[in-house]
């Protein structure tokens, strides 16, 4: 019986080929969306399951309230005094370890080395973690203080080979240690990369304070793994005010309340949105978002299959009358076209499958992933696949079949079902959801890039281009050393109209530290953000004074006595206006400085953070970058003379090189990856309508064929019947227009309001989505129309 339905579903596929590639190729597309997204959301949401106790690993998070209402500081990292106790007073915890970044020289021999990460990490990591080894290793591989565990590909760059345990590197030209281990590279689905682990215990020797003490000094990362059976929600509860107990006076004093939160292993990547984070996170709303694009591009095949099976019910409902009198049941009609819908779609996974191989590095470009085709290829996958594609071709059918088989054969014999009207109203209906759903893609397109433009454009109050950063964190020695040579150096070319350094740059995080302002009481401290400059920073970025002065070289008490602050900070301390601020009093870091200047406010952060009060000072100590603003037309000419200057003088470390303008788009990637997914997922939604919609346009002419033939005998012409065709398809999708409007601006405001600032959105917007749509379907419909107009009238009047 099975092989007789599929039987009677082949030929009824080859008798209706053009139906039946519709129905294929949108299906196809439709599985191959949802199936990419799945392929996508697995690789997302596998981030750290690969640890033997990912569901026991917790990282400890801090939670900073500053006073006076502002905004809560909610922090990745932690004091290490915190693990230290955790260790030392809580039974509940089975282990902990402890990572601090670290941004050393590397050097083997006379050989230097660059690009590798460094981290201090205690031989607990590899205990807690599964990190397996490929060389050495063992219990306590970092307990001396020198030594060092290398990635498996770290090691065959500089050594050549894995088999590097007992060979020394050394670190910042002075610092000899020993690599005790080889670890295979971390996966890609880890939430910390790393490529060199140096002892914690060299950290600990070289400020054994910060083990009992430095409570507010967050700089690093604390990891525990609790104990079979403990409650992580209940343990959270009971070391929130940690902090708070151990050094609760001094934070009361100035006025802070810290808390601290654990985050399960398995949720940093993509729930974590914490300041700064060990690594890139993902971000699970916009997972959400994705996986419910490709189920309404699925969705929309779908709806093509029921609609072009109802439209072709009449020409099957003389089938199902003769079936049912010969004796065939409702029931064997039912599975009978359920058959047809399921062998319909198994072909169409074929079809996807092949479609997936095809487009899938586009697709990787588009989301910024390595997505391999063979995940797809093991058996749970595979598995999820076909009960996708039965599940898909069973629902999809299931309204078809149910439908067709209910026909009274007396009735349909007698033609009386061309009478109905239930599968035209359902029709109408199924076109106007799909292209509500495409219209609302199209329009939620158009407002993420309409939103991208603005945050491109935006006045951010200083000169984004063209501004060249050169990256001096690896420059040997103490960058006050070398800082009046090396700023000399780059000001003397040609095309370099001013060069400033700094320790951060517009785009790039700057310090956030704690102040106390002249003007209010000693308990009253205040969070801002603190960039270290020099006194051509603000001649640099084209920024504007408010009030007072820059920094200048001529007044060598700038570099211990003076500050500048912005617009914001002024406001927020109540110091009136900028020109009352100036000669006002800050103390930071144990120092009072004087306000000698307050600059206009400037986005030193992307626009989707709100302004921060900030406070600038020259530290030539800690100076990291240098900033050249050109004056030219050749570019590559001016690259290729700033990187000879930097090989003249710094001939043993790379250049290292970028765009500032660059560098800030880089901080909208999210939003560029949202704008190219929902652009690709938009074009696919319409294609997929279209083609069910030419599917019904060529239904509608052929059952409309002996009317246009009289039409035409009459005297109609072929536009006329263009118009007669078309009119009811462009109606409909009128409709769905209307219909998503509303739908869109609503959701696209949620999501604009997660900005601080973001477009309006415009009802140009709207009206170019409704052109979009009609045009694409009037044209669509339009090919179908000319063909039946253009038919010979003779040949139509003889058409039964």
């Amino acid at each position: 019986m099975l092989q007789n339905y599929f039987k009677i579903a082949l030929r009824t596929l080859r008798k209706h080929k053009g139906y039946s590639f519709i129905n294929i190729f949108g299906l196809a597309v439709g599985l191959a969306c949802c199936f990419l997204i799945l392929l996508f959301v697995q690789e997302e949401r596998s981030y750290d399951q690969f640890h033997d106790n990912a569901d026991r690993i917790f990282r400890v998070a801090t939670s900073a309230q500053p006073p006076n209402d502002a905004p809560l500081d909610r922090f990745a990292v932690t004091a290490r005094v915190v693990g230290h106790t955790l260790r030392e007073d809580f039974p509940e915890v089975e282990a902990v370890t402890r990572i601090n970044p670290w941004n050393p020289s590397l050097r083997v021999g006379d050989e230097q080395f660059y690009g590798e990460e460094f981290g201090f990490v205690e031989s607990s990591f590899f205990e807690m973690f599964t990190f397996p080894f490929v060389a050495g290793g063992g219990a306590g591989v970092l307990d001396e203080p020198n030594s060092v565990v290398l990635s498996e590909t770290t090691a065959r760059k500089i050594f050549g080979t894995t088999d590097a345990v007992d060979r020394t590197v050394t670190l910042n030209d002075s610092l000899d240690f020993v690599v005790t281990g080889v670890m295979a590279d971390i996966p890609e689905n880890s939430h910390m990369e790393a490529d060199v682990f140096v002892s914690y215990a060299w950290l600990r020797s070289q400020n054994e304070a910060a083990e009992t003490g430095q409570w507010l000094n967050l700089n690093g990362y604390v990891y525990i793994l609790l104990k079979e059976g403990v409650n992580w929600r209940t343990f959270e509860d009971k070391i929130r005010l940690l902090t708070m107990d151990r050094n609760g006076e001094q934070l009361t004093q100035i006025g802070f309340h810290v808390t601290h939160e654990l985050q399960p292993l398995p949720e940093i990547y993509l729930y974590s949105d914490r300041q700064a984070e060990i690594g890139p996170t993902g971000d699970a709303s916009y997972v959400v978002l994705f996986s419910a694009v490709a189920l309404f591009v699925l969705l929309i095949a779908c709806i093509n299959f029921m609609n072009l099976a109802t439209a072709r019910s009449m020409e099957r409902a003389k089938e199902v009358g003769i079936r049912k009198v010969v004796g065939s049941t409702r029931a064997a009609l039912v599975r009978q076209f359920l058959a047809e819908s399921v062998l319909l779609c198994l072909v169409a996974l074929v079809l996807a499958m092949a479609l997936i191989a095809a487009v899938l590095p586009l697709f990787n470009t588009l989301a910024e992933k390595e997505l391999a085709y063979t995940a797809l290829l093991t058996p749970g996958f595979l598995a999820g696949l076909l009960g996708v594609t039965l599940v898909v071709g069973l629902l999809a059918g299931s309204y078809p079949a149910f439908v067709l088989s209910s026909f009274r054969p007396v009735q349909v014999l007698k033609g009386a079902f061309r009478t109905s009207s239930r599968g035209a109203v359902l029709r109408k209906g199924l076109v106007v959801f799909q292209f509500a759903i495409s219209v609302a893609l199209i329009a939620s397109t158009l407002i993420v890039f309409s939103q991208l433009d603005y945050m491109k454009s935006r006045d951010l109050g200083f000169t984004r281009d063209p501004v060249l950063v050169v990256d001096a964190q690896s420059a040997p020695g103490n960058p006050a050393d070398h800082y009046e040579r090396t700023k000399a150096e780059f000001a003397r070319l040609a095309d370099v109209r001013q060069v400033s350094a700094s320790n951060t740059m517009p785009g790039n995080n700057a310090w956030l530290l704690i102040y106390f302002a002249e003007g209010l009481p000693d308990t009253d401290s205040r969070r801002a953000q603190v960039a270290v400059v020099d006194h051509d920073y603000v001649e640099t970025y084209g920024m504007t004074m408010a009030a007072g002065r820059d920094f200048s070289a001529e007044f060598e008490t700038d570099l211990t006595e003076a500050v500048m602050v912005n617009e914001l900070l002024v406001e927020q301390v109540g110091w009136g206006t900028p020109e009352e601020a100036l000669g006002k009093t800050i103390r930071l870091n144990g120092q009072t400085r004087t306000v000698v200047g307050v600059l206009e406010n400037y986005h030193h952060n992307s626009l989707k953070l709100a302004l921060e009060p900030m406070i600038f000072a020259v530290i030539p100590q800690t100076f990291a970058f240098y900033s050249l603003r050109l004056d030219t037309d050749n570019l590559t000419r001016t690259m290729s003379e700033v990187e000879r200057t930097w090989e003249r003088l710094f001939p043993e470390i790379p250049f290292n090189s970028f765009f500032l303008d660059d560098n800030l788009d880089q901080l909208y990637r999210t939003e560029q990856r949202l704008s190219r997914i929902f652009t690709a997922f938009a074009g696919l939604a319409i294609l997929i309508a279209c083609l069910g919609l030419f599917g019904l346009a060529a239904f509608t002419a052929q059952q409309r064929r002996k009317e246009i033939g009289v039409r035409k005998v009459l005297g109609a012409t072929v536009p006329g019947i263009i118009g007669l065709l078309s009119k009811e398809f462009t109606a409909l999708v009128t409709v769905a227009v209307v219909v998503a409007i509303p739908l869109t601006y609503y959701g696209m405001g949620r999501w604009l309001e997660t900005f601080p600032y973001h477009t309006e959105i415009g009802a140009n917007i709207f009206l170019v989505t409704g052109l979009i749509a009609v045009a694409i379907a009037f044209l669509t419909i339009s090919y179908q129309a000319l063909r039946a107009a253009l038919t010979d009238p003779v040949r139509a009047l003889r058409y039964e």
